[in-house]
């Protein structure tokens, strides 16, 4: 559905973590240049089932692991 809520959820922490990309935030931190950061993007699972959901999401998140990176998720 096109209803708000947590659907949106990953577009608009990416639209907010956008204004510290560019320039220091208002606590002169400037977290990129300490690590570098990836969005992975979205990973599509089942609304309708949430066990094939879940099993979706930790296959997602071994894969992005298996490189050795360090995973921090954000959503809705």
């Amino acid at each position: 559905s096109y209803r708000p809520g947590a659907r949106f959820g990953g577009n608009a922490i990416r639209e907010a973590s956008c204004a510290g990309l560019y320039g220091r935030s208002r606590r002169d931190a400037s977290p990129f240049a300490r690590a570098q950061v990836a969005d992975a993007g979205d990973t599509a699972a089942n609304p309708f089932n949430i066990n094939e959901a879940v099993e979706t999401i930790e296959a997602a998140a071994d894969d992005l692991l298996g490189t050795g990176a360090r995973l921090m998720t954000l959503g809705g």
